[in-house]
């Protein structure tokens, strides 16, 4: 039986033993139960978040799905999407046909560690796309990184953003990204841009969402002809723009494709350490 969750005393510890382990966790992680459990408030307290849970015989708790959506853009997405093992495929579809009912037509993502093999099985079973393989990388407390004269990025903002939008786009789209411009500009004023020009014309960029409980997240690097030194000095300009911004920021996130190696080796060079390895699976409900 499916329940619409309304306190968070009714889920928390069921939804803190799953999530700590990466073998039945999924994205984003928390570090602490008292994380969680301010994530699970704020999901409370939206107009497009909603907590269910799924209760077997005896109203034992077997599955907990947190997730938000965007009309505009029919997609949706869990935050949590936590189920024990023995009744993963069971409890997956129930929560999946109920999505399906009030979200018909709307794509559905869920991230997970690649190390959680009972929902990646559920999804490749099911017929999800993985449509990203990431590498997760966290700079913790940060610190003012060197950065050398030479390549200066140039803040973006509401006045310049229609120039950017058509640079973002060319990387954006092709990615699938979320945070196309017309959902970035939406969303602009939580948001940090920089970019690179050649010869005037924008050649490279970074963004990074603000995040609460001060972090931030990378969200993407873009560079015409994929040229390392572009991206090194945006990666370390942006990292200083949040110093002089934020400060000594807790936690900075910042997922890299599986397969590109120089750009793991740049992050790795300005202080970020891998914690974790994910996958983003897609299907339409």
């Amino acid at each position: 039986m499916i329940v619409e969750i309304e306190r968070i005393e009714q889920i928390i510890d069921f939804a803190w033993e799953l999530s700590r382990d990466s073998r039945s966790a999924t994205y984003p992680r928390e570090e602490s139960k008292a994380e969680l459990a301010k994530s699970l408030a704020r999901a409370l307290n939206s107009e497009h978040q909603r907590i269910i849970a799924y209760y077997g015989r005896d109203d034992e708790l077997q599955g907990v799905c947190v997730y938000h959506w965007d009309s505009e853009e029919n997609y949706s997405q869990a935050s949590h999407f936590l189920i024990n093992a023995g009744s993963y495929s069971r409890v997956a579809d129930e929560f999946i046909s109920f999505l399906a009912k009030h979200l018909g037509g709307y794509d559905f993502l869920i991230g997970v560690p690649a190390a959680n093999s009972s929902a990646i099985g559920y999804f490749e079973q099911r017929g999800f796309a993985c449509i990203e393989s990431s590498i997760d990388t966290r700079l913790y407390n940060l610190q003012p990184p060197q950065v050398t004269a030479g390549k200066p990025a140039e803040k973006i903002t509401a006045d310049n953003f229609v120039e950017y939008a058509a640079f973002h786009d060319k990387f954006a789209l092709p990615a699938e990204l979320y945070y196309h411009s017309k959902n970035l500009k939406r969303y602009l004023e939580h948001f940090r841009i920089l970019a690179l020009r050649k010869n005037g014309k924008i050649c490279g960029s970074i963004f990074a969402r603000i995040l609460p409980d001060n972090g931030a997240d990378i969200v993407g690097l873009f560079s015409d002809g994929d040229v390392p030194s572009e991206k090194e000095a945006l990666i370390n300009q942006l990292l200083l723009a949040l110093y002089n911004e934020f400060g000594a920021l807790d936690e900075v996130i910042f997922f890299i494709d599986e397969g590109s190696g120089s750009e793991l080796d740049l992050a790795l060079g300005a202080g970020f350490k891998i914690k974790d390895r994910y996958r983003l699976y897609r299907q339409s409900l």
